[in-house]
């Protein structure tokens, strides 16, 4: 590689000027209207594809989230069927009550699952269903032997809740029948 020594450079750039040519290059470095808006495209072309995946990833993350909230109830379940069975035959609860699974008088005599109004569980003592609504409206269940349903958003009140249960507006569960 060549060395360049700037005062050639300048002395040649003189020269030029001299002459009456003007330099074609300036002696700092240019930046032109061009450069400017090629950097403002490209950073807002940048900035449209973050916010396009920021606003998709929110609700995707809001409905996992429903989701893992009936894994836990699931493993609640699990636990106070597991303490309940000492006789050989085990019952299940529901979400409140005095031995429900967010007070202590389960038969863990623990508090299983935080209190949660995004969370409702319907329980016989044989089986139980336990329902789940996303920030996006959609509405997600479990039951007993694990098999899970998604329900689309609006659909909580066309029925897939048991009758006297709807979600209000904050997307909490409301028991009318207490």
């Amino acid at each position: 590689m060549k060395n360049f020594n700037s005062t050639k450079i300048a002395a040649r750039v003189s020269e030029i000027r001299s002459k009456g040519f003007r330099a074609t290059v300036a002696e700092h470095g240019v930046i032109d209207l061009a450069s400017i808006m090629v950097g403002v495209i490209i950073v807002g072309i940048l900035s449209a594809g973050i916010v396009a995946t920021v606003f998709a990833l929110i609700p995707f993350t809001q409905d996992k989230a429903a989701e893992q909230a009936l894994s836990a109830v699931s493993t609640a379940e699990s636990v106070q069927y597991s303490f309940s069975s000492g006789d050989g035959a085990g019952t299940f609860v529901e979400l409140y009550g005095t031995d429900g699974l967010t007070t202590a008088g389960n038969a863990a005599d623990e508090i299983l699952l935080q209190d949660s109004k995004q969370i409702f569980v319907e329980s016989d003592g044989v089986t139980y269903t336990a329902y789940s609504v996303s920030p996006t409206g959609n509405l997600y269940t479990i039951d007993n032997s694990g098999a899970t349903a998604e329900f689309a958003a609006g659909t909580a009140a066309d029925g897939a809740l048991p009758t006297g249960v709807t979600v209000d507006a904050d997307g909490n569960f409301v028991d009318a029948r207490v």
